[in-house]
């Protein structure tokens, strides 16, 4: 259609239909809805029905003229029907039918069918009051959601079933844990026994018959001295590694300057190594012995790393970050190698050789668990060849 054209027969503006079926067009709409539909009259009786209405039920052309909208019914509905359908018609409205209940419609050949039903009130041309019945087969929506139901019903038993395994796994592996931290306790604390009994006998030999052996022999002797005694090391630093999975002990307020101060009186040598403390250091929330413990490792391996054409200069100070304190202790050591960081507070992760340099591997380990203990963490920040700063976070008591 041209512009302009034929305008005024579409449309008189907003409040009027732009177009009217005629009766045949409308009556061949409804025939062709997707839905059933059917009229009744007041008493219940049949007056038209769409093919689609006739395919839902099971009847045939025209069958279902005349016949009672009960015969559409299943038994166990069918005697208070007549009842629902007088209280419609004493105020008829548009309404879902049967609101909070399952619906059921019955077919010919007495299958039921679960359905959705809407009601419009109407009046035929003499007055009389119709209703206008929109039936919906709901079968496939019922399956569907069936087949969620059981879904959600076969996931939440997999879900009890698998939290019932992770549950016993864990506390499986839980024993296990304890077995191995048992285990390797006892075993570092009765390998002590022996390995000071093998260099007490070196240290005895060396001194009753040290002059009356050749300097080969008189070596040997020494070198297993050494190793004993590099052994006991190792057995101590893993017994400390080992109380710091057993057991829980209260967090109390620990006084930072004061446990730096007992690590230095414990080893004196660190006092004359250039120790320089920013006082007050504050006080974190934990436990003394942990505390003096991460000190201890820390200054020590700062000390120890220094070359020895170079002064020590070993830095001691806090920072505070809301409600945690942060301890740092920095040197002008070697440094480390930026790709060695990440593996650096691992047990027995050794960057020089035991001849280079002293130690067993197991201090920055002990740093590290025993932060975590006290629900902190450590960390490293260095510069090859300029040195390192080592922190641990703790909570500010």
């Amino acid at each position: 259609m041209l512009p302009g054209e034929n305008e005024g027969a579409m449309t008189n503006g907003y409040d009027k239909p732009m177009w009217e079926p005629s009766p045949d067009t409308f009556k061949l709409m409804v025939e062709s809805a997707t839905n059933a539909v059917l009229i009744a009259d007041e008493a219940g009786r049949i007056l038209w029905a769409n093919a689609q209405t006739e395919r839902l039920f099971a009847y045939g052309p025209g069958e279902m003229l005349g016949r009672e909208v009960e015969e559409l019914i299943p038994a166990r509905f069918r005697a208070e029907h007549p009842a629902h359908r007088a209280r419609f018609h004493a105020a008829p409205s548009t309404r879902p039918m049967g609101v909070g209940r399952d619906l059921f419609g019955l077919t010919k050949n007495g299958h039921e069918v679960p359905v959705e039903i809407g009601l419009n009130p109407i009046r035929a041309e003499d007055g009389r009051p119709m209703i206008v019945a929109v039936i919906t087969d709901i079968t496939e929506r019922r399956r569907r959601e069936e087949e969620l139901r059981l879904a959600r019903e076969e996931l939440a038993r997999k879900a009890e079933e698998l939290e019932g395994l992770v549950t016993k796994r864990t506390e499986s592996l839980r024993q296990v844990i304890d077995d191995l931290e048992t285990f390797c306790y006892t075993m570092t604390h009765d390998l002590r026994a022996p390995l000071r009994a093998m260099q007490g006998y070196a240290f005895f030999v060396l001194d009753r018959i040290g002059g009356q052996v050749d300097e080969q022999t008189r070596n040997q002797l020494e070198r297993l001295s050494q190793a004993a005694e590099r052994m006991d090391i190792l057995v101590k630093d893993l017994l400390a590694y080992s109380r710091l999975t057993r057991g829980d002990a209260p967090a109390v307020p620990v006084d930072l300057d004061e446990a730096v101060a007992h690590v230095l009186r414990r080893h004196p040598g660190l006092g004359a190594a250039g120790v320089e403390i920013q006082a007050p250091l504050g006080r974190a929330s934990g436990q003394a012995a942990l505390v003096v413990e991460i000190v201890s490792h820390l200054v020590g391996n700062a000390v120890k790393f220094v070359p020895p054409e170079r002064t020590p200069a070993i830095r001691i100070w806090t920072e505070r970050a809301g409600g945690r304190l942060i301890l740092c202790v920095s040197d002008n050591g070697i440094g480390i190698p930026c790709e060695h960081i990440p593996k650096l507070f691992r047990p027995f992760v050794r960057l020089h050789s035991a001849t280079a340099r002293a130690g067993t591997g197991i201090g920055l380990a002990i740093v590290k668990k025993a932060a975590e203990r006290m629900g902190g963490r450590a960390g490293v920040e260095s510069e090859l060849g300029k040195g390192s700063r080592f922190w641990v976070e703790l909570p500010a008591a």
